[in-house]
């Protein structure tokens, strides 16, 4: 009898801590905010862009290094809608031409005003570029700028990630199906059907990884339909903060090669690297 006891009580522990290990080992699969919150991320976004023909190679290089700043105007429990202002405290650009030249910017300095660069940059900084709409999966459902279009944060969801809304745990995976929008002078308000695929990687310390991939629905038929698409090809790692869905860090990157799209010895490779870091 003392022994059945104790197998019982053993048994019944172990279900215990597997529900308990289980219950821990969870991610809401929200975003969790509150009005005043102000979250301030470091940007970094490196591109290269290279063009062959035969003999000849051109290359241009883009570096933008941004400090933004997300002030959480409404937050609304029930509907678990937010409005949110997006700030640009600070924003750097340099641009090196195939040719050399390096056109740049710089927000913090003053010799910066008489950069070529100058008038279209300088506006953006210290000022809401964009005012957004967005629900608990991280969705932006309205966007209000004059500076950004809309279908920008259909690509790049402002906290980087689109949750499902359910609780998950290590080894969960789900997609996201969106639209691709080639505004100009990429394209004419073009919408290209999308796919990112999100999985759990792990978690530990209050913080879990989330892999992240792209891919187009179909892959476009020519080399100039699939030139201005590359850029819209990420994959990497995010790094949330497991009680609020919120972004903590990442790294997403592209690197793709389109062979002999203008015949033999020909080539158009995209770079990427974008990373971003909490900053409190």
């Amino acid at each position: 009898m003392a022994r059945q006891v104790m197998r019982l009580f053993l048994t019944c522990l172990g279900i215990v801590v597997v529900f308990s290990n289980h219950l821990f080992a969870q991610i809401p699969g929200e975003i969790r905010l509150e009005k005043g919150q102000k979250l301030r991320f470091q940007v970094d976004h490196q591109t290269e862009v290279t063009d062959t023909q035969g003999e000849t190679r051109t290359t241009v290089k883009n570096l933008v290094r941004v400090t933004k700043r997300l002030d959480v105007l409404e937050a609304d429990p029930d509907s678990k809608l937010f409005r949110i202002a997006l700030v640009l405290e600070k924003l750097k650009m340099e641009t090196v031409r195939p040719n050399g030249q390096v056109l740049s910017f710089d927000s913090e300095d003053s010799n910066s005003q008489e950069s070529p660069l100058a008038k279209s940059l300088a506006p953006l900084v210290g000022k809401d570029t964009a005012r957004l709409k967005v629900d608990h999966l991280g969705r932006v459902l309205e966007v209000q700028s004059e500076q950004m279009p809309a279908g920008r944060y259909e690509v790049e969801p402002v906290f980087l990630i689109v949750l499902p809304g359910r609780g998950l745990k290590v080894g969960d995976n789900w997609q996201r199906a969106y639209n691709a929008t080639l505004d100009p002078p990429a394209g004419t308000g073009e919408k290209i059907p999308m796919i990112q695929t999100y999985s759990v990687d792990g978690m530990e310390g209050g913080k879990a990884r989330i892999r992240l991939a792209t891919s187009w629905k179909e892959e476009p038929k020519t080399a100039n339909d699939q030139m201005p698409l590359l850029q819209y090809l990420p994959e990497g790692m995010v790094v949330i903060d497991s009680a609020t869905g919120l972004p903590l860090e990442a790294t997403l990157k592209v690197d793709r090669e389109i062979k002999e799209p203008t015949g033999a010895n020909s080539s158009y490779r995209f770079q990427s690297v974008y990373k971003e870091k909490r900053l409190d």
